[in-house]
């Protein structure tokens, strides 16, 4: 068949240093290639990708320098959406990876359109829209968590993201000792805990990520706080190339994420453990249902006001669990600690595989074509 993936409007596809969304339409359309498919991406200008077939619209929020937090980004977003319509209109199914944006034109589109909704916490006005449209589209939920905050969306189906196993080499013997944070500089992820906690505990961490337009503010912070924390390093402040990302996550002795918001997946949590490497968050969002507490990494409340379900091992809370996570991993025996690496593999080998999320994609799919 042929598949229109049509991405967001806020950065390019760039095949070699993909993040967030593009990742995950990135490995699904490897795997749907796989499976012999046709795959049209439709993104900004300047995308690039040796992979599908690659129809570009308007130039994106980057290139433009407008922020995503920016009024005139919907306009943007609208105008990207309505340009995508023609080209994804010759294929057999439309998957909508713009949240919103794409819902106002699927009434009046004559093909089959699914909509992958990454986000969460959605303005009052985005929630219009979507109410607007409610029970009108088959929307995919990427947790069950985003079910539970986003009530003004009626999901079909949940499909959690998968990574392709074969591009990550675990690492159960010669990792290093330092921690690993990896996202975007944005409160939401949480990269000052994450210094914080390095200095607290006086462990190394690597701190990689990109920075975010609207939020120079807190980037600034960041950097004043990794001048006066030793033990932290700067490894990048723009986008990294894939194999670079891998290495580190798989040296690392674990993944830190301690997530200021409800985090609706967390690809990066899985990318490490698919590397062998624990992880360690907050008991936000998605973060339960990818993490197996005390195999794959620790699960730690937030506050405690803020206690969520699961009888975590780590029993302190905020800032100060988080500590103890870390501190529990550094002491355990090495045999124990490979274990707990390879459980981390393991547990993404039979959950979050891309060959599971791609077959799951294709299955509705073919019900949506074949059966209206």
């Amino acid at each position: 068949m042929k598949i229109a993936h049509i991405i967001p409007h806020f950065s390019p596809f760039l095949y070699k240093k993909p993040i967030g969304i593009k990742k995950m339409v990135k490995t699904l359309t490897e795997e749907q290639i796989k499976q012999g498919h046709e795959v049209f991406i439709i993104a900004p200008k300047g995308s690039q990708t040796p992979i599908g077939k690659l129809i570009e619209t308007i130039p994106s929020l980057r290139e433009l320098n407008i922020s995503v937090y920016d009024f005139k980004s919907y306009v943007y977003g609208f105008t990207h959406a309505s340009m995508a319509i023609d080209a994804a209109c010759q294929c057999d199914i439309i998957h909508s990876h713009m949240d919103y944006m794409f819902l106002p034109f699927i009434p009046v589109i004559q093909k089959p359109v699914i909509s992958t909704i990454h986000g969460v916490n959605f303005s009052p006005e985005e929630q219009f829209i979507f109410r607007s449209f409610y029970g009108k589209f088959p929307a995919v939920a990427i947790s069950e968590s985003v079910k539970k905050i986003n009530t003004y969306i009626k999901y079909s189906e949940t499909i959690y993201n998968g990574v392709p196993l074969e591009q990550y080499q675990p690492n159960f013997t010669s990792y290093s000792d330092y921690m690993y944070w990896l996202s975007r500089f944005n409160p939401n992820k949480g990269a000052l805990e994450a210094i914080q906690i390095s200095a607290l505990t006086k462990r190394e961490l690597k701190v990689m990520g990109f920075k975010e337009l609207g939020k120079e503010d807190y980037f600034q912070k960041m950097l004043s706080l990794i001048r006066i924390t030793p033990c932290v390093e700067m490894v990048r402040d723009t986008i990294a190339e894939e194999e670079e990302n891998k290495r580190y996550f798989r040296n690392a002795k674990l993944f830190i994420f301690p997530v200021g918001w409800e985090e609706p997946f967390g690809l990066v949590m899985i990318e490490a453990m698919a590397s062998g490497t624990p992880v360690v968050a907050f008991a936000r969002g998605s973060i339960p249902e990818v993490i197996r507490d005390g195999d794959t990494g620790f699960i730690v409340n937030s506050t405690e006001d803020d206690i969520r379900g699961g009888d975590w091992i780590i029993k302190k809370t905020g800032i100060e669990g988080l500590c103890e996570a870390v501190e529990r991993i550094y002491a355990m025996p090495e045999e124990k600690y490979r274990q707990m690496r390879k459980a981390c593999r393991e547990h993404v080998e039979k959950n979050f595989s891309s060959k599971k999320m791609a077959e799951r994609y294709e299955k509705i799919y073919k019900k949506m074509i074949f059966h209206g």
